[in-house]
């Protein structure tokens, strides 16, 4: 009988350690649902539960995510992230940049074991500093997110085009700063500078994502969910408490295609 254990053991260890690196490739569909927010060149990371988030509601924006959310650019998310353990991959994706209202286009993903989770975020440049982001989750086949417009707080919603990169103020640079302080959702265009309420605001979601794959995955991600349960504990256990896992999903709603305008 000992015997017998010793086997199914090894047997489950064999399988385990192929089935961890099991590789997966999806295809986000995205779409722009607004009238008139462009979108900036995405920031697109993949990477296991335990990597920090790039932002957390209720708190400060990194400097980071300030600069992608003020200006645009991705690259100080990028440089934050590209040596972090944990992280599979970590790019800018600006294949067909900019994303004009109404665009929709695939953002290739691919995930490895248990480093399967997904964030990506992008500005709506005819604000200060609105931004759009998955963020750090695990998505699956056939899933759609319907996102809202996130608000840095880093810097006031003056809405005067020096400090407005997109299209409608000409690429303006500046900042003003006296943001909010917070991470939250972004209360939308409100008349108050340059930019008219009746052209540029918005309400409800700002960006659609279609998660596309193949089913035939599903069974794989069923196993490698079962080896990642079993591994959790021990791995948890040998970490110091400063990487405990620090995950908080951005908002999203599942919806229906009927339900989208």
């Amino acid at each position: 009988m000992k015997n017998f254990i010793a086997f199914l053991l090894s047997l489950l260890l064999n399988c385990s350690c192929t089935t961890a690196h099991i590789r997966r490739n999806y295809n986000l569909r995205i779409t722009n649902l607004s009238y008139l927010q462009p979108f900036s060149p995405f920031f697109v990371m993949v990477h296991s539960p335990r990597v920090d988030p790039i932002f957390t509601f209720g708190e400060q924006a990194s400097s980071a995510l300030t600069a992608l959310a003020e200006t645009g650019d991705p690259s100080s998310l990028v440089a934050l992230y590209e040596r972090v353990r944990g992280v599979y991959s970590v790019e800018v994706f600006d294949t067909g940049a900019p994303y004009l209202p109404g665009d929709s286009f695939d953002l290739p993903v691919q995930t490895r074991g248990h480093r399967n989770r997904i964030t990506i975020a992008s500005m709506a440049t005819n604000t200060n500093d609105c931004f759009v982001a998955i963020n750090g989750e695990r998505l699956r086949w056939g899933d759609e997110l319907l996102l809202p417009g996130l608000d840095a707080g880093s810097e006031v919603n003056d809405e005067v085009c020096e400090n407005i990169p997109g299209p409608a103020c000409g690429e303006g640079s500046g900042s003003p700063g006296n943001g909010e302080g917070f991470v939250h959702v972004h209360r939308g265009v409100q008349g108050v500078g340059n930019l008219t309420k009746s052209s540029y605001d918005w309400r409800n979601g700002l960006m659609k994502v279609e998660v596309r794959g193949d089913r035939d995955n599903l069974f794989e991600e069923e196993t490698v969910d079962a080896l990642e349960a079993s591994e959790s504990p021990s791995m948890a256990s040998s970490m110091p408490p400063s990487e405990e896992p620090s995950v908080l999903p951005s908002i999203a709603w599942s919806v229906s295609p009927t339900a989208l305008p």
